[in-house]
């Protein structure tokens, strides 16, 4: 039964279809599509997912959107879901990268800081991030929507620096040798300055972060410390700030401690090399203590027939004093008046500081004395039956003596009662007249 119905309507359709193309008729177009709703697109896309839009055609049909893509329906093919990203240096300098565009959830690409484009003086460029304050970054992120991303920048550490323009990524370099140091985020090495040394150094000298100054009995050279010669016992080494050689370096001692007759003063000594100490020199006047006299770099005791009145006054000669009167003086003398003269006999000092001495008188007498500078001396007169002046101006007692020729007679005034003008008895052992100045009793 079925089998008989399918031939009759197969009939019926060739019968129909041919009266109809006899009588002019055509089959109707298939339906088509003008729009999509929201998730779906046309397939009159094809292969299309950059977003375009196309004409409708007929026997179209709308499609559900594929898996990744976006679809906002009407005649727009699907396109890629994507977010914008835009970059800061954060800090840096240079040209900020072009924005990009990211596929939502998934892994992005950022811009590389194998670049001079930008960069940051003293900093090393370690990645991007998010957050503008961030330590660490990276070189890719996932994103879910238009994001910005800000360049993360490590500082040079103290002893390296990083110069202006160098590429972003590239590390920092050593500041070399004791002269060059730096501080951290450094574009440049500072030099070390005059009187400094430099600090923070390696065991090889290199990456020196910072610089001090030479105090005490230290000079700098080269970015050095060095030390001033050892001191010597008895003395003080110099201090001083900021020296930078050692020319500089200097030791002291007090000039009471170099000698005992030394009231005041300072010796120096300036070093001649980095280990020896030149001559001795004064650094400030020595004053002597009285009695004895700046001697070069000392004190000395004054000298006999020198007088010292001490202090910065050199020693003064006793023969300078009323024509070399008064020549003499005893070790340690203090003045002229120190000074004096000896062995004056017959004679004296009649006024002070006189140049010479004066013969007694008749009938006075001076025995031998010392007369000081400044002082006097007198003649005595002789006295009594006994005393009589010698040829000399000495006064002689109980014994007379009288100069005859060559030759001395002696003879007690009891034995030459009346031998005045007369000649002298035999036993005297020569007959020759008595002087006249021996004082007789009265007759």
């Amino acid at each position: 039964m079925s089998r008989i119905l399918r031939y009759l309507a197969c009939l019926f359709t060739l019968f129909f279809v041919g009266n109809a193309l006899a009588a002019g008729y055509s089959c109707p177009d298939y339906k088509k599509y003008t729009n999509c709703n929201p998730g779906y697109y046309l397939d009159d896309c094809g292969s299309y997912r950059d977003g375009r839009t196309v004409t409708p055609t007929v026997g179209n049909s709308c499609n559900s959107c594929p898996s990744g893509y976006e679809c906002d329906g009407n005649t727009r093919c699907p396109y890629v879901n994507e977010v914008t990203i835009t970059y800061s240096l954060n800090g840096g300098a240079g040209s900020a990268p072009s924005s990009q565009t990211c596929t939502p959830g998934e892994s992005c690409s950022l811009a590389s800081g194998a670049t001079t484009t930008f960069y940051r003086a003293g900093y090393v460029f370690v990645g991007w991030s998010t957050s503008s304050t961030a330590t660490s970054g990276s070189s890719s992120l996932t994103f879910t929507a238009d994001d910005t991303v800000y360049a993360v920048w490590n500082k040079c550490s103290a002893g390296t620096y990083k110069g202006s323009g160098t590429q972003a990524s590239a590390s920092c370099s050593a500041c070399t040798g004791r002269t060059k140091y730096s501080g951290a985020g450094a574009s440049s090495c500072s030099t070390v300055s005059s009187g400094y040394y430099t600090t923070g150094c390696n065991s090889s000298g290199n990456n020196c972060t910072g610089q001090s100054q030479c105090t005490g009995a230290t000079y700098c050279t080269g970015g050095e410390q060095k030390s001033c010669p050892t001191q010597t016992s008895g003395w003080t080494r110099g201090t001083g700030d900021g020296w930078t050689s050692y020319t500089q370096c200097y030791q002291t001692r007090a000039a009471t401690a170099a000698s005992t007759y030394c009231s005041a003063g300072t010796l120096k000594q300036n070093a001649t090399s980095a280990t020896a100490w030149g001559a001795t020199t004064v650094s400030s006047a020595l004053s002597a203590k009285a009695g004895a006299y700046v001697n070069g770099t000392t004190c000395s005791v004054c000298t006999s027939d020198y007088y010292c009145p001490g202090g910065t006054t050199t020693r003064q000669s006793c023969s300078s004093l009323a024509g070399g009167f008064y020549p003499n003086s005893a070790s340690g003398s203090t003045s002229a008046e120190d000074c004096y003269t000896n062995s004056i006999s017959g004679k004296y000092v009649a006024d002070s500081g006189d140049s010479s001495a004066t013969s007694c008188a008749a009938g006075t007498y001076k025995g031998s004395h010392t007369v000081y500078y400044g002082d006097t001396s007198s003649c005595s007169a002789c006295s009594g039956q006994n005393q009589y002046q010698d040829a000399t101006g000495q006064s002689n007692a109980h014994n007379a003596r009288a100069h005859i020729g060559a030759a001395t007679v002696f003879a007690t005034v009891a034995q030459l009662p009346t031998v005045v003008g007369r000649v002298a008895p035999d036993h005297i052992g020569i007959r020759t007249p008595i002087v006249t100045n021996i004082a007789m009793p009265p007759t």
